[in-house]
């Protein structure tokens, strides 16, 4: 069962991480 739940820790961390990285370029696009 903990492997899974992992996985997908991973999966919605790497998401996070493109959200941000994508909002910031949006910031400085703006800019």
């Amino acid at each position: 069962m903990g492997k899974p739940y992992v996985r997908l820790d991973k999966d919605n961390a790497a998401v996070l991480l493109v959200d941000h990285q994508t909002g910031l370029l949006s910031l400085v696009r703006d800019i």
